[in-house]
């Protein structure tokens, strides 16, 4: 290759690298539609030039290290601000709430009604309400306890209130006095008694229960 063949080249590749790509796209098509190749359909596109190629990815890649970076960066600052934001957020939250449980033990150390409560042992009216509710609650069952025991015993007076009757009639039946005993003790044992004697002991017991 002759000196000014070679001068030409380097001119021309200096030129081709300071020319948009662009530029250099429609000159690689022409210059294939104005060459020896009888398929006009043959574009760029289908051939890639062999100096074009290496100069848009170099372009590509010099975009995108440029470009990229800064991006994520920018993303990771306002990313970073938000969660500032929420930090502030939270933080003036919590130092509301502090202020008002100050002022609300303020309000109770003056409160003449949550002072005379403490004096009795109970730090605000909620802990007196649960109290009450325990102990209502509590005389409930022990009331439906002693009813149903109270039913129980009252059952069974009536059952000896029936026995006792029953006896009488029974000794009402006959002048003959061993026959009258005789149907007061069949009767007592039909029961569960050998005897009155054992009736009004059983009496006893369920009174004194």
């Amino acid at each position: 290759m002759s000196k000014t063949s070679s001068t030409n080249l380097m001119l021309t590749t200096t030129q081709m690298k300071q020319v948009p790509i662009e530029n250099h796209r429609r000159e690689a098509n022409k210059a294939v539609f104005d060459g020896n190749n009888t398929d006009s359909r043959t574009t760029w596109e289908s051939q890639p030039d062999p100096v074009l190629t290496p100069l848009i990815k170099s372009e590509i890649s010099d975009n995108i290290l440029e470009i990229c970076p800064e991006s994520i960066q920018t993303k990771l600052d306002d990313i970073k601000k938000k969660f500032d934001l929420q930090s502030r957020d939270v933080y003036q939250i919590e130092h509301e709430l502090a202020e008002l449980e100050q002022l609300k033990r303020q309000y109770d150390d003056l409160n003449p009604a949550v002072l005379y409560l403490r004096k009795h042992d109970y730090s605000d009216i909620n802990v007196l309400n649960r109290k009450i509710e325990n102990l209502e609650a509590e005389k409930k069952k022990k009331l439906e306890a002693a009813k149903a025991e109270t039913d129980k015993i009252e059952s069974r007076l009536k059952s000896f209130e029936l026995i006792l009757r029953e006896h009488m009639t029974k000794s009402s039946r006959t002048d003959n006095s061993d026959e009258r005993r005789n149907l007061q003790n069949d009767y007592l044992k039909e029961v569960g008694f050998s005897n009155m004697a054992a009736v009004m002991e059983a009496i006893t017991i369920t009174k004194a229960d």
